[in-house]
């Protein structure tokens, strides 16, 4: 009911809260203003929540062919059109076509994740005070006790997962299985080839925002801070190349590899391979130093070599 929705959502520190400019919406709006006058509530217009528009949002949002790969509940309707929505608010208000550095869709549900609040982050020392990087903190911290990661992602989702501890049963055992799956794998193999990974959520937030900006590798006019600059290009390509590697190393793990292999397509390999034939080695940090690309890379760009 929405009151039991509503009383979940005070523990979800909710900035906001939207809801349909029709007649049920905005019956829902009144209902949730008496039981959650603390979070801000609006309605916006029907429109935002229709079907089809909402999957056209995600799709121009994602640039992706299949919802389905973004989030598996994103098959079903009463998910897109509130996602959809929410895509559409953030570029009315921001007045952005598209949403920098949103590269992924993450639901929350009610009980999916124990909530944790700071005094008890702190007396079961699950993170190293400040989070700080100094090796005696991180040995006192489960965090630092169980950091192996060879990737800062893995890092990043590691910390995820220990500030929102599962507490479906069904996601725990499906953790644990994948978990389980690795126990005899070729760590020696599968660590060489993570070592290779550069941080791909951060190379493409900075393509994102050259983007946004208008900025391409070829602008020389653009700035440092919004470009994606040439070796980000071939850290990107790079990575995304030996994601191939990993995705072929995994065959073995049917449960692992069913995760990752529906992300990497063979179009996106073939242009991360066409990509590291065509730059040089040890790119320049920016685009004015020249030396970007081998020569034979295009027949008018070699007359300029």
């Amino acid at each position: 009911s929405l009151i039991e929705w509503s009383a979940w959502a005070q523990t979800q520190s909710f900035a906001e809260v939207l809801f349909a400019q029709n007649t049920a919406g905005e019956k829902a709006l009144r209902e949730w203003r008496d039981t959650s006058p603390d979070i801000f509530s609006q309605t916006v217009s029907a429109f935002y929540f229709d079907i089809d528009y909402s999957k056209e949002r995600l799709l121009e949002q994602f640039q992706t062919a299949q919802l389905s790969a973004l989030h598996p509940k994103l098959s079903e309707d009463d998910f897109i059109r509130p996602c959809g929505a929410l895509v559409k608010y953030f570029q009315e208000t921001q007045r952005l076509e598209r949403i920098p550095n949103a590269l992924r869709i993450e639901l929350w549900g009610e009980g999916e994740k124990m909530e944790l609040d700071a005094p008890t982050l702190r007396a079961l020392e699950l993170l190293p005070a400040n989070f700080s990087l100094n090796t005696k903190a991180r040995e006192t911290s489960l965090w630092g006790l169980l950091d192996h990661t060879k990737t800062a992602m893995g890092g990043r989702l590691l910390r995820e997962w220990i500030l929102g501890p599962l507490t479906r049963v069904s996601q725990i055992e499906e953790r644990l299985d994948s978990v389980q799956e690795f126990l005899h794998a070729d760590f020696q193999k599968l660590n060489s080839i993570l070592n290779e990974i550069y941080d791909l959520e951060r190379l493409l937030s900075r393509v994102t925002l050259a983007a946004r900006s208008g900025a391409t590798l070829l602008n020389a006019t653009a700035s440092a801070s919004s470009s994606a600059t040439p070796r980000d290009l071939r850290a990107l390509a790079g990575s995304l190349s030996h994601s191939s590697a990993l995705s072929q190393t995994l065959r073995g793990f049917e449960r692992n590899h069913a995760r990752l292999s529906p992300t990497i397509g063979q179009s996106l390999i073939s242009l991360a391979n066409e990509t590291l034939e065509k730059l040089v080695d040890s790119p320049p940090v920016t685009v004015k130093e020249g030396g970007i690309f081998k020569k034979g890379a295009h027949p008018e760009l070699d007359q300029l070599i």
